[in-house]
């Protein structure tokens, strides 16, 4: 039952960190494109750091709960459709960005997590 408390109070820092975010981008609704993929690379790289260095209850408020809610793939898929519907070259360009700056956030956090922990 902990981990449930754990994993919503990590959740709704989460989606305060990603609220702020898309304010800080002067966004009016939930989220841009560039505040998305901010709070993305932003949740992969933490997540990276997370995964060799928690575990338990901690994994459960960190990993799940505040990485879980800060990073968005229904958001990021909205963006997509959205400038889908502008100019395809946009949206394909954003998918790409994406995917290869959240690959790459994780990994970088992944190594620095490992490098830590020895």
């Amino acid at each position: 039952m902990i981990d449930v408390v754990l994993v919503a109070v990590g959740g709704a820092a989460g989606a305060l960190a990603r609220y702020a975010i898309a304010r800080a981008f002067g966004s009016r609704r939930l989220g841009s494109p560039p505040a998305i993929l901010v709070a993305n690379v932003i949740a992969s790289i933490f997540l990276g750091l997370l995964i060799p260095t928690v575990h338990g209850p901690w994994s459960a408020l960190l990993a799940v709960g505040f990485c879980g809610a800060l990073s968005t793939y229904s958001s990021f898929s909205i963006d997509v459709l959205e400038l889908g519907r502008r100019r395809i070259g946009s949206a394909v360009g954003y998918s790409i960005l994406s995917i290869v700056a959240c690959v790459l956030g994780v990994t970088l956090g992944a190594l620095v997590g490992q490098a830590v922990t020895g």
